[in-house]
C-alpha cells in the first residue's frame, strides 16, 4: 500500500471514529439529557391528567347520579308528609302505614343527602388534584420548550460539525486508490472498526502489543500488520 494512501486512511479512521463519537456525544449530552427527562416528565403529567380526567368524569356522574335520587327522595317524602298532615286521612291503620312510610323516606333523604355530601367532596378532591397536576404539566411544558430550544441550538452547531467531517471524508476516499480502500474496509470487521495502529514508540496502538524489532525497523518502509490484533500498522511522520 502506497505510503500516501496508508496516511489518508489513517485520516479517515479519525474522522469515521469522530463521527462516532459525535453521535453518542449527540444522545448522551446534557441538553439532550435534560430534554429526555422533561419529556419523560411531561408525559407523566399528561398520563395523570388523562387518569384523573376520567376519575372525574365518573364522579361528577355519581354527584349527578345521588342529586337525582335526593330529588326523589325528597319528592316521596314530601308527597307522603302531605298526605298525613292534609287532615284527609282519618283511618288509624292507614295514618300508622304513613307515619311509617315518613320515617322511612326521612332515613332514606338524610342518607342520599350524605352520599350527596361525600359524593361531592370526592368530587372537589379530584378537582383539586387535578388543578395540582395541570399547573406541575404547565411547568414541565415550559422547561421542556426552552430545553427544546437550547438543543436545537446545539444541533446546529453539531450539525455544521458533522457536515465539515463527512466533507473531508468525502473528499480524502476520492483520493485514496480503490484497493486501498476496499482492504480497509474489509479489516473493519475484524478490528471494531479501527483497521489501522498507530505505532508509538514500538507499541501498536491497537492492541498496546509491543512490536518485535523486525517490524518496527522497518518503521513503514513495506505495509505491515501487527501479528497480535492484525492491524494495519502506520507510522506518523
Amino acid at each position: 500500500m502506497a505510503e500516501h494512501d496508508l496516511k489518508r486512511l489513517f485520516r479517515i479512521q479519525e474522522l469515521e471514529q469522530k463521527l462516532i463519537r459525535l453521535e453518542r456525544f449527540r444522545k448522551t449530552s446534557p441538553e439532550t439529557q435534560l430534554v429526555n427527562e422533561l419529556q419523560e416528565r411531561a408525559g407523566k403529567f399528561q398520563k395523570l391528567q388523562s387518569v384523573l380526567d376520567k376519575r372525574i368524569a365518573v364522579a361528577q356522574r355519581s354527584v349527578r347520579s345521588r342529586e337525582l335520587a335526593l330529588a326523589a327522595a325528597e319528592q316521596s317524602q314530601g308527597a307522603v308528609r302531605e298526605r298525613l298532615y292534609e287532615g284527609g286521612i282519618t283511618n288509624p291503620r292507614e295514618l300508622s302505614q304513613l307515619e311509617k312510610r315518613l320515617a322511612e323516606l326521612t332515613v332514606q333523604v338524610e342518607k342520599e343527602e350524605t352520599d350527596l355530601l361525600q359524593a361531592l367532596e370526592e368530587l372537589e378532591t379530584l378537582e383539586a388534584q387535578k388543578s395540582k397536576v395541570d399547573a406541575a404539566e404547565a411547568k414541565a411544558r415550559r422547561e421542556l420548550h426552552t430545553a427544546q430550544q437550547k438543543l436545537e441550538h446545539m444541533q446546529s452547531a453539531w450539525d455544521l460539525e458533522e457536515a465539515m467531517v463527512r466533507d473531508e471524508l468525502e473528499e480524502l476516499r476520492s483520493q485514496v486508490s480503490p484497493s486501498a480502500l476496499a482492504l480497509y474496509e474489509r479489516k473493519k470487521a475484524s478490528t471494531e472498526g479501527t483497521p489501522i495502529a498507530q505505532v508509538i514508540r514500538g507499541v501498536c496502538g491497537g492492541c498496546r502489543m509491543t512490536l518485535p524489532a523486525s517490524v518496527t525497523a522497518l518503521r513503514g518502509a513495506v505495509t505491515s500488520t501487527c501479528e497480535q490484533c492484525g492491524r494495519i500498522l502506520y507510522w506518523p511522520d
